[in-house]
C-alpha cells in the first residue's frame, strides 16, 4: 500500500490544513470531526464540532519536483498529495437581455423559469407610432401611378417619333419636329427611370420601417431558460435597462485547476470523469475543450476547461466538481 506525504507548505498556503480534532475528507476536501475516546464526550466544544469547508483536495500524483524540493533531489518517495481545486459548473451562455430601443414595455409574454427558443418573443415595446410609419411606408411603396404613367407616356413619344420618322422619308416633315418628337421620347423614357428609382426608395424605406418595428420586440437570441425576469408591462425600458437573464445549460463548463505535475498529461479532447457534488453526487463524463498554458505560481496550478452534455437539462448550474485522476 502506497504511503502519501502531505505537502505541509501547500496545504498551510491554502488554508486547507485541518485543525486538531478534524480529518479531510478525501472526496471533496471537507472536514469532518475524527473519532475520540469516551473521555472527550463530556467536552461540549467536541460535540458540537461542525465540519468547516476547505477549497483543496489532496490528489494522489507521482513524485516530481515538488517532492524534490523539499525532501532533496535523492528522497524518492513513490506517491505525495498536492491541492488540486475544486470547480464550479457554469452554463455555456448568459446573457442579460435588455430591449433594443427605448420606450415603455408594452407586454411580458414569457414567465421567469421558462424555456424559450432561439428568436422567440418574450416582450413587446409599445409600438403604436412604428406601426402607423410601418403603414405610411407600405402605402408609399405599393403606388404603381408614377411609373405607369411614365410608361404611358414613353409609349405615346415612341408612336409619334415613328410616324414623323416615315414620313420624313419622303421629306414631308420639318427637321424641327423631328427633334422635338424624339427629345419628348427622351424626356418620357428620364421620366420612368425616376418613377422606377422612386419606387426603390420606397421599397427600401418600407423594409428599414419594417426592422424598425422588429426592434420594438425583446427576442431571445439562443435556446435557454430565462432565470430570471424583471421587466414589467407599463415600465420605462431602455437599452440599459434589464429585461432579464437567459441561461443556456444544454452545454456546462467547468474550469478546474489542476496540479502542474499533471501538465502534458492531458490533452484537448480527452474524455474524463468528474465527480460532482451536491446536489448531483454522481460522476460525470466531461470532454476537455482548453488547457490554459500559463501556469499559476502561487498555487502551482493550471486551468483546464471541461464540457459536460446536458440535451435534457437534467442538470443544474452551480454545483461543485472535481476531476477524477
Amino acid at each position: 500500500m502506497k504511503f502519501l506525504l502531505v505537502i505541509t507548505g501547500l496545504l498551510f498556503a491554502s488554508g486547507s490544513m485541518p485543525q486538531p480534532g478534524l480529518a479531510t475528507d478525501p472526496t471533496f476536501g471537507t472536514v469532518v470531526p475524527q473519532q475520540h475516546s469516551g473521555s472527550d464526550s463530556s467536552n461540549p466544544q467536541r460535540q458540537n464540532a461542525r465540519p468547516q469547508p476547505t477549497f483543496g483536495l489532496s490528489a494522489r500524483v507521482g513524485v516530481g519536483a515538488a517532492a524534490d524540493a523539499i525532501h532533496g533531489e535523492g528522497d524518492h518517495l513513490e506517491s505525495i498529495d498536492l491541492l488540486m481545486l475544486p470547480g464550479v459548473a457554469q452554463p455555456s451562455r448568459r446573457v442579460e437581455i435588455s430591449p433594443a430601443l427605448d420606450g415603455v414595455m408594452a407586454t411580458v409574454i414569457v414567465r421567469e423559469g421558462q424555456y424559450v427558443k432561439a428568436g422567440q418573443e418574450l416582450g413587446r415595446l409599445n409600438d403604436t407610432v412604428a406601426r402607423a410609419a410601418l403603414a405610411s411606408a407600405k402605402s408609399t411603396a405599393l403606388r404603381r401611378g408614377a411609373i405607369e404613367q411614365a410608361e404611358g407616356e414613353v409609349e405615346t413619344a415612341a408612336r409619334q417619333v415613328a410616324r414623323l420618322e416615315k414620313i420624313d422619308k419622303i421629306g414631308a416633315v420639318p427637321e424641327v419636329d423631328l427633334d422635338e418628337a424624339r427629345a419628348r421620347h427622351a424626356k418620357a423614357l428620364a421620366a420612368v427611370l425616376t418613377a422606377n428609382e422612386d419606387a426603390t426608395r420606397a421599397q427600401r424605406l418600407l423594409e428599414l420601417e419594417e426592422a424598425r418595428l422588429g426592434q420594438y420586440r425583446v427576442l431571445a437570441p439562443f435556446d435557454g431558460v430565462l432565470t430570471r425576469l424583471v421587466a414589467e408591462p407599463g415600465a420605462a425600458q431602455n437599452s440599459q435597462s434589464d429585461f432579464g437573464t437567459l441561461v443556456s445549460l444544454a452545454e456546462l463548463y467547468i474550469d478546474l485547476h489542476l496540479p502542474i505535475e499533471y501538465f502534458g498529461q492531458l490533452k484537448v479532447g480527452d474524455r474524463r470523469l468528474i465527480a460532482a457534488g451536491a446536489p448531483v453526487y454522481e460522476d460525470l463524463e466531461a470532454t476537455l475543450l482548453s488547457i490554459d498554458p500559463l501556469i499559476d505560481p502561487a498555487t502551482r496550478t493550471f486551468r483546464c476547461r471541461f464540457q459536460i452534455l446536458n440535451p435534457q437539462l437534467r442538470l443544474p448550474a452551480g454545483f461543485t466538481a472535481l476531476l477524477k485522476l
